[in-house]
C-alpha cells in the first residue's frame, strides 16, 4: 500500500529541428526534457541534447 506522499511524477517531451541546405548538407538538433519528483528539489529536470550532420553525396555536381 502506498500513500499520496510516496507517488512519483514523471513528465517527458522533446523537440527536433531538421534544416537542409541546397538539397545536399542536413543538419538535426534533437532535445529531449524529462523531469520527474525523485530528482533532488532545484534539479528536477534533465535535458538531453543530440545533433547530426549528413551530406547527401549523391546530390553533388561531380556524381551527375
Amino acid at each position: 500500500m502506498s500513500s499520496s506522499k510516496d507517488r512519483r511524477k514523471d513528465i517527458s517531451g522533446f523537440g527536433r529541428v531538421d534544416y537542409s541546405f541546397d538539397d545536399k548538407y542536413l543538419a538535426t538538433v534533437t532535445l529531449r526534457a524529462d523531469g520527474s519528483s525523485k530528482f533532488a528539489k532545484g534539479n528536477r529536470w534533465g535535458l538531453f541534447p543530440a545533433g547530426a550532420l549528413a551530406w547527401r553525396i549523391s546530390n553533388e555536381d561531380f556524381l551527375k
